[in-house]
């Protein structure tokens, strides 16, 4: 193949992506417009939503779309990605009322890519402000980083989570990081919800705010392994810092004011 056949079939699978991606964009909205205007896909047509349900949808749903420019803005596959479609018929009442438990609620869709791939995604595209690559600490280590489970890249997920830049503390929980970690996890619980317990959904929810341009955990940080925790484990946290992103460790037996919890609601 000469070089201007193979320029012209590079320029033509160009194309045939961007039509694929103006696809699922017009898909998009006109599943936005749907539920806005009080019809909905066929497919969820038997949920019956209220007018501050179909509020929140209508906010999830402009979420979804960051989350797709997301992706793309660091070079990740949105192969396999569900659709607002599918996402949608996971939002049933009990749901959303679990969600309006959380401050600020924000959807990740965590990508079927190991977290070492979201890291390298996040350094070889940085943002204005961005000056240096993170930095992280034993990232092989599944205690830390991924719930004290195998990675698992083999599906995609979908989270809503507590998305305000900086969690608040709660004055009513103290003690060693071990001990507010489980009274965290027993709040949350309480409420109906999970805590983020992973370096995945959280670097998610980093990618997003790195692109919005208003890095989470800046006065603070996020702890990523409560439930997993034991009184003798490590600490696993992230936040932003020095103009990069920190995935870090604390001992379970010190007292951290800055150290917070993230709330998070699965749902898919």
């Amino acid at each position: 193949m000469g070089l201007l056949e193979r320029m012209k079939e590079k320029l033509s699978n160009m194309t045939r992506r961007s039509s694929e991606e103006e696809r699922q964009r017009a898909e998009i909205r006109r599943e936005m417009l749907a539920v806005g205007s009080y019809r909905v896909p066929a497919n969820v047509s038997h949920i019956k939503w209220s007018k501050e349900e179909r509020e929140q949808i209508e906010t999830l749903a402009g979420q979804y779309n960051i989350m797709l420019d997301t992706l793309k803005a660091y070079k990740i596959s949105l192969e396999g990605m569900p659709t607002w479609e599918l996402v949608l018929a996971e939002l049933a009442p009990e749901v959303l009322k679990r969600v309006r438990k959380l401050e600020e609620p924000a959807l990740v869709i965590v990508p079927p890519v190991s977290r070492q791939t979201m890291v390298e995604a996040i350094d070889a595209h940085k943002v204005p402000g961005q000056k240096h690559e993170t930095t992280n600490y034993k990232f092989g280590n599944d205690d830390l980083w991924s719930g004290g489970k195998p990675e698992a890249t083999d599906a995609w997920e979908v989270a809503i989570v507590t998305g305000v830049r900086d969690v608040k503390a709660d004055e009513a929980i103290r003690g060693t990081n071990y001990q507010r970690a489980k009274a965290w996890v027993k709040k949350y619980e309480g409420q109906g919800v999970d805590v983020i317990n992973d370096a995945r959904t959280y670097l998610a929810l980093m990618m997003c705010s790195l692109q919005a341009g208003k890095p989470i955990d800046k006065e603070n940080w996020t702890a990523l392994n409560a439930k997993n925790l034991t009184e003798s484990s490590l600490v696993a946290f992230g936040f932003w810092n020095l103009d990069r992103v920190f995935l870090n460790f604390a001992g379970p037996a010190v007292g951290y004011l800055f150290l917070r919890w993230r709330g998070s609601v699965r749902v898919m």
